[in-house]
């Protein structure tokens, strides 16, 4: 958009503040003058233009036949009043095809009032709607003052509140924060930890990191713990697992005291370990006890899919299944997201996200693998399939 000032010109063209020669002079009687309009003598007044003389009522508009008698344009030896002139030269205003005047605003290839490009053609920002000159942002819905697109539009900082401009990461929940700051993100739902986004959090001694939101739900009873473990056997019996003992003593350590008991057993990123114990009698089993050991702290969703996960190994214990290490995993961890599908919040989505893009050889391939035969032949044939 850019403002041209225009001057009405032609090949001819003129503006005169009637520099006509109302002179309406009297010829005298010898005089013999012919009117340039209608070639008939002048024997008394007459108007003197641009060389030629005029009946004073020869003298008019070639647009619209009405006597000049003050400003005029002349086009290819046609006289018009400034007015019509502009008519007749598509000199109007393309929005309310009233005359143009001296001066005008182009847009796209048209002209208009400055008013009515104002009023309803000069671009508006689509956050405050107020005129927009000079430079402007511009996205897919509208154009913006940049300013306004800075405060209103662009996603703010998780930690600062600062509008987001280059890189930033951003959690699964939508939370985005500024590549520069050195964010802490909650070891359980992976969301940045910050007072808007969790309402804090914090760290437990073994270093890791848990939101406020998570920190609402945490397990850090062992009675409490103990309960789930009827809730989830209920939801297993749906599905045909049965023969899990109930009564199973359950543990809650710290990362610590969890990789000492499982010693070698355990991958870096688990939260739970099934120590089993057997008694043989003349080198026959006889029985077998078991201990589950969890991380303390875990928001119960997350702590319910951990012991659905350890509870399925115990039931491969108790039925003697032989699988791969990696199809051992991956049953178990059928366990956990079974527990999330039933659940409908977003923590839930994510957890079994977790499960579906979890790059670990064993943990990850092995409960794709499991997954497809479960898609494939449905809880009953599966659990029916590994008891044999």
């Amino acid at each position: 958009m850019k403002k041209n000032l225009y001057r009405y010109h032609h090949s001819i063209l003129f503006l005169c503040i009637l520099s006509i020669l109302l002179s309406l002079v009297s010829l005298s009687l010898g005089d013999d003058m012919t009117c340039y309009h209608c070639n008939k003598s002048i024997t008394g007044k007459f108007i003197r233009v641009d060389g030629h003389v005029f009946h004073p009522t020869c003298f008019k508009c070639a647009r619209c036949g009405k006597p000049i008698t003050g400003s005029y344009n002349n086009n290819e030896k046609n006289y018009y009043h400034p007015t019509c002139y502009q008519l007749s030269m598509g000199l109007v205003c393309a929005h309310c095809g009233k005359p143009l005047g001296d001066t005008w605003q182009e847009y796209k290839g048209k002209k208009y009032h400055k008013d009515c490009y104002e009023k309803h053609y000069r671009m508006r920002c689509g956050i405050c709607n107020l005129p927009i000159y000079g430079t402007y942002t511009k996205d897919e819905f509208g154009v913006y003052h940049s300013d306004c697109y800075k405060q209103k539009k662009l996603p703010k900082c998780a930690l600062c509140n600062e509008p987001i401009i280059g890189k930033y990461t951003e959690d699964p929940w939508g939370n985005k924060v500024h590549a520069s700051h050195h964010a802490n993100f909650c070891d359980s739902c992976g969301r940045v930890i910050s007072t808007q986004t969790s309402n804090g959090g914090g760290r437990y001694g073994d270093d890791r990191l848990i939101c406020g939101i998570c920190l609402q739900t945490a397990v850090d009873d062992e009675q409490i713990a103990q309960q789930l473990v009827q809730k989830i056997l209920k939801q297993f019996r749906k599905k045909f697992i049965t023969g899990i003992p109930s009564h199973t003593p359950i543990f809650l350590v710290d990362r610590n005291q969890l990789k000492a008991v499982a010693q070698s057993y355990l991958s870096d990123n688990a939260k739970g370990f099934v120590k089993m114990k057997m008694t043989l009698v003349n080198h026959v089993k006889k029985s077998l006890e078991y201990e589950i050991y969890i991380l303390h702290g875990l928001p119960k969703l997350e702590f319910m899919g951990t012991l659905a996960h350890e509870l399925l190994h115990i039931w491969q214990y108790e039925h003697d299944v032989k699988l791969s290490e990696r199809e051992t995993e991956g049953f178990c961890n059928l366990g956990a997201a079974l527990i999330y599908q039933i659940d409908t919040s977003r923590f839930a989505d994510i957890l079994i996200k977790n499960l579906e893009d979890d790059p670990d050889p064993i943990y990850g391939d092995g409960y794709r693998l499991m997954n497809e035969q479960l898609k494939s032949i449905g809880w009953k044939r599966l659990i029916k399939k590994l008891s044999n």
